[in-house]
């Protein structure tokens, strides 16, 4: 399939899976949350994403990005890397309100490899750093209302179909025109989702169907660390970023 890489093979993905991977699996156990229908349990999984401190990861097979977030104060820190036709780049990020911070490497000479203080308010399109939106880092929110349950397990499991023609806003592992390519397709990518004990969101997985023979590609979000408080620290040296950072990160050069 052909994947949203413009954004991403200039400044890389963001998040590192493996722990947010492990604490899902430690805590996947039957959920004790009130019996609802599929659908009302799904809709209720995703409520405290607004509000609630929690780490994060999304993944796909070129791609991992992640961190925490605090969507209530502002507060961010992003991990990632990227891997395409060869090229590995990584990423690192953090947000405290208006005060963004990022390190890119590779990037351009005169920032390689340094944290960067940027101001929001001149980025044209944050999604060149994984910054797509501060109060949904991983868009969970964007896809959620994409998705149709159809099953409960007594496990946590909760079953049904995708339609990524209704994922609202940009997600990095996926190129509209791959959604008008699919046709049909598109609408109904079985997914499955997995609640804790408290009937939360940790984890959803699907699979994007191929395009010209492509494989499908998976994608994988992990979800824990519910209301641990996300700390930010300003990164020390940091330089302040000029207009050629700003055209860089706005995809202008």
């Amino acid at each position: 399939m052909v994947v949203a890489i413009t954004t991403l093979a200039l400044t890389g993905a963001c998040g590192d899976a493996s722990k947010d991977e492990a604490s899902t699996a430690a805590s996947g156990k039957a959920s004790t949350a009130p019996s609802l229908s599929p659908t009302d349990a799904l809709a209720a999984s995703v409520k405290g994403f607004s509000a609630t401190p929690y780490a994060y990861s999304v993944k796909n097979d070129m791609f991992t990005y992640g961190g925490s977030a605090d969507p209530a104060n502002g507060k961010v820190l992003l991990d990632g890397s990227l891997d395409f036709v060869g090229v590995k780049m990584t990423i690192e990020g953090r947000i405290d309100g208006k005060d963004w911070y990022a390190k890119v490497d590779p990037g351009p000479e005169a920032f390689q490899g340094k944290w960067l203080h940027l101001d929001p308010a001149k980025l044209k399109d944050p999604t060149g750093l994984g910054f797509q939106d501060v109060k949904d880092p991983a868009r969970i929110q964007q896809v959620a209302p994409a998705l149709t349950a159809t099953e409960k397990t007594a496990d946590g499991k909760i079953k049904g179909t995708l339609d990524l023609g209704r994922i609202s806003g940009e997600v990095l592992y996926l190129d509209p025109t791959d959604v008008t390519a699919l046709g049909d397709k598109a609408k109904t990518v079985p997914f499955q989702a997995t609640l804790d004990g408290s009937g939360r969101l940790t984890g959803l997985a699907f699979e994007i169907p191929g395009t010209d023979g492509d494989a499908p590609a998976p994608v994988t979000y992990t979800f824990s660390d519910w209301g641990k408080a996300v700390t930010v620290e300003k990164p020390a040296g940091a330089i302040e970023a000029d207009q050629a950072v700003y055209k860089y990160f706005d995809m202008q050069i």
